[in-house]
């Protein structure tokens, strides 16, 4: 456990172990890393990403120009009100709930559920502008695992705003 809070941080990242906080922090050039059972809120993140592993809790961050995934996330993990805006990608996530996120203006995938466990996804109430390519991908031998509700789709560039891959042998 340990508490990182109120940091500022240029050109380097913040890594953090199993069952701690980052709150409060700005880091610029690089990002915030977390082992397990971690809390990461009230961050600002620009040119990095978020990276957690599982039953995390990620909320009310803000995200910019990512070179990769704006966040990174492992099974079982909560994000709710984030922000990830211009990143190559938005959010990758195994299981878990994805609530009231802005996924803005990503130049890739703005979120990929890869539903490879038993246990369910909840994507709910998140809005997706803006993004360059396919918007909520889910894909994975238990993708019907996920529940998608109350989402908001609007002015996207990418083929499909919803696209789901199953692998044949799994159907």
């Amino acid at each position: 456990t340990g508490l990182l809070e109120a940091n500022s941080v240029r050109g380097g990242s913040l890594g953090m172990g199993t069952g701690a906080s980052a709150i409060n922090n700005s880091v610029v050039g690089g990002g915030i890393t977390g082992g397990l059972g971690v809390t990461v809120r009230d961050n600002q993140v620009t040119g990095g990403g978020i990276s957690v592993g599982q039953n995390a809790v990620v909320s009310n961050n803000r995200v910019t120009n990512a070179p990769g995934a704006g966040i990174t996330a492992g099974t079982n993990v909560t994000a709710t009100s984030n922000r990830i805006v211009g990143s190559a990608q938005g959010m990758v996530a195994t299981t878990g709930q994805v609530r009231r996120n802005l996924f803005a203006a990503n130049r890739g995938v703005a979120l990929q559920i890869q539903g490879n466990t038993l246990q369910s996804t909840q994507v709910f109430s998140n809005t997706f502008t803006q993004n360059g390519g396919d918007v909520l991908v889910v894909s994975g031998v238990n993708a019907i695992n996920t529940h998608i509700q109350g989402n908001n789709f609007e002015g996207n560039r990418g083929p499909y705003d919803l696209k789901v891959e199953i692998p044949a042998s799994s159907q």
